[in-house]
Order: C-alpha cells, then structure tokens, then sequence
C-alpha cells in the first residue's frame, strides 16, 4: 500500500468505539469505523496494523485485530523499494508490476531476454527438481516465475520489490556479477558476455539437464545471466540464461530465503568472521549482507563473502549502472 488508505473495521452490535494502532502507537480513533491513515509517516517495510473495540464508556478492549500491512511509498524520483526484515508479507508479482513506471532500455543488447516469458513447458525440468538448498522449500520456488517484461532495470526492481530487497543493492549486485548483461542461451568461444565461472574440465560441465561443454574449445561457463547464476548447480537450465526477469526472480528469492532462515543447513554451523553473527541471527541489515555474500561464497560471513561484500557496496556507493 502506499500514500493515504481508509483502513476498514467490522464491529460487533456492542461496540461504541474503536482505535487504530500502527506498530503499537496509537492512531486514529471512531466512530466511524471507517479510519483514514497517512501510510507516508511510517518507513517502507512491514507494519503491523491492530484495532482494539470497547464498549460504551469502556477503557479495556473487548477484543482486537491485527493485519500485517507492505507499505511501500514513493521518493521524489517515485516508488523505493526498500529492504524488508525476514518473514515479511511480500507484495505479489501482479502489486510490484503495478508499482513500476515505464523505463527506456539503457542495454540494448538484453532486449531479447528482457521479452523473453517463459512457457509451461520451460518450467517443467526445474520444477520436477528444483535445486533448493534441500530440494523442498517450494514457498519460494512455486513463486519464482519470471513473468515480466521491461528494460533491464524495470526488471531488477520488479524483482526487488517482490522479493523485499532494496533496490539499489539489487542494482548493485548485479553490475558486480555482469555489468548488467543477460547474455543469452547460446554463446561462442570469443563471445562469453553475460556469462562467468569458465571450467576446463568436461565433469564440471555436465548435469542431467545441462550440457554446456564447448568442444572445440574444451571449456565452458557455469554461470549466466545478469546476477549469474550456476546452472550447474540450480537445474535452471536454459531459463536463467535466456530470461532476466527468471534469472532475477530466482536470485532474489534465494536471497529471501537465506534471509527468513531456510538458507543451507551448513550455515547455522559455520563460524563467522569475528563481530558478525552467527545464521539465521543478526538484524535485517545483517541478514541482507550476510546472504548476499553466500551467493558468492557458500559460507557465512567468511573472509570470500566479506570480500563479496564489499565489492557489492562499494558499486552501491558509486552507482555506476546506466
């Protein structure tokens, strides 16, 4: 929800009067019941809106209500979209896609995967197994669909806005992985834009849905798209490769799932570098940092993640995406 909303309350016969707390701080007071609220003096994130009902001259409620609410409002440039903390209600894909204005195209060369939907039969081979830590976590692959089309940055927003992860980290992420290139299905030996991770050794080329060895040359990159992700490892084979909105939607649900807690069991017992915390602890800003450096590493808050780190928010300062 953004800017002014009418918040609605059903009251039994024996209730006189009604008030709205935000976060636990009182609001506006009834009758009516009917309760107009300014969702611009509270952060973008999550907000727990309860209303308590008394009786006629009544100070101890008869009973209350609560609903977790989204609010995500605008800047002067439009709508941010901001971290939420773990175990946030998320938007749908349909509430973000509302939210997006219409962008031009600054990669010229993505057009192609940024149209690119997705058929049934695409989803077919990574929803038979889809790759997810333990296999089984289907509150986030079941979502992960990459129905958008737009520029490539309509897209990393679309994909920040559904997933709850700030807009610029998404940005930023993303120009360290590729420079914001998609890259596509198919590749050449001098031609391996949008793609990463180069292996020499066939075995490590080689899935039961995936083959991406080159021969000639002998080689072959493990990851694509514009947040890189591992075919080799996820089974998402050839939809990350040739969709951005698939290869953003999956990395940005993985990123929320690290964050609610349902990261890889080895998390909860690998030791972090001195001062930070252990998984699934640590604050939102915590979590947010901590998962975004085990995509690259595969390990919590260890010295290649913090490296990862920093390489993610030093692109964040300078912003230097088109």
């Amino acid at each position: 929800m953004s800017g002014t909303v009418t918040v609605v309350a059903a009251v039994a016969s024996d209730v006189w009067w009604a008030k709205l707390y935000i976060d636990g701080t009182g609001g506006p007071v009834s009758p009516p019941y009917n309760f107009t609220w300014d969702s611009t003096t509270v952060p973008n994130g999550t907000h727990v809106l309860t209303v308590d009902a008394y009786a006629q001259g009544g100070t101890t409620p008869l009973g209350a209500s609560s609903i977790d609410v989204v609010v995500q409002n605008g800047t002067t440039s439009g709508v941010y979209f901001s971290t939420l903390p773990p175990h946030s209600t998320l938007p749908t894909d349909a509430q973000c896609a509302s939210l997006i204005t219409a962008t031009p195209e600054t990669v010229t060369q993505n057009t192609t995967a940024n149209n690119f939907i997705l058929t049934a039969a695409d989803f077919g081979t990574f929803y038979a197994d889809p790759f997810w830590f333990n296999y089984s976590i289907p509150t986030y692959t079941n979502l992960v669909l990459g129905d958008y089309t737009g520029s490539t940055d309509m897209i990393l927003r679309w994909a920040a806005c559904k997933w709850g992860i700030d807009e610029d980290v998404v940005r930023a992420e993303a120009w360290v992985e590729s420079g914001w290139i998609e890259g596509g299905p198919t590749y050449t030996a001098t031609d391996q834009t949008g793609w990463g991770d180069k292996r020499t050794v066939q075995s490590q080329c080689q899935t039961s849905a995936w083959n991406g060895w080159l021969n000639p040359p002998g080689e072959c990159w493990q990851s694509c798209g514009i947040l890189q992700t591992k075919v080799f490892d996820f089974n998402v084979w050839p939809a990350a490769c040739e969709s951005t909105a698939f290869n953003a939607d999956f990395r940005m649900a993985y990123q929320r799932a690290c964050m609610d807690g349902n990261g890889p069991s080895w998390y909860a017992t690998d030791v972090p570098v001195s001062g930070y915390p252990t998984y699934p602890n640590g604050t939102t800003d915590q979590m947010l940092w901590g998962c975004m450096g085990s995509w690259y590493s595969g390990g919590w808050y260890d010295s290649a993640a913090l490296t990862y780190i920093s390489a993610v928010q030093n692109a964040l300062a300078a912003k230097p995406w088109p």
